[in-house]
């Protein structure tokens, strides 16, 4: 999740060939999402509805976070995401009532 000392540019490393981002903006970015510089996880305001390729913004009780949008299912949101697990890439399914969830961010 975001670390609220970090706008996004800084906290990654690279590991045998491979990125590691410890930082969810970071690693949005990295995943193709289109996110205004100097960014905060809890700086972005939902401003569209869902879309693949767009970012879901996340409150979670001691950090704000973002995933990116792959794809759609009745039960709900295919999302990949860095800094869920700490410095690690993940893909889940995120429940479309996910109480979490504050909204959706796409570059306009």
């Amino acid at each position: 999740m975001e670390d609220k000392n970090d706008k996004g540019t800084e906290n990654s490393t690279t590991t045998e060939n491979q990125v590691v981002f410890c930082n969810c903006v970071l690693g949005a970015r990295h995943e193709g999402a289109q996110l205004p510089r100097e960014t905060y996880a809890d700086s972005l305001l939902p401003n569209s509805p869902p879309g693949v390729g767009g970012v879901v913004i996340l409150q979670y009780p001691h950090a704000s976070h973002v995933a990116v949008i792959l794809s759609f299912e009745e039960t709900g949101i295919w999302i990949v995401e860095w800094n869920y697990i700490p410095c690690q890439k993940t893909e889940r399914l995120l429940p479309w009532n996910d109480p979490h969830i504050v909204g959706f961010f796409r570059t306009k």
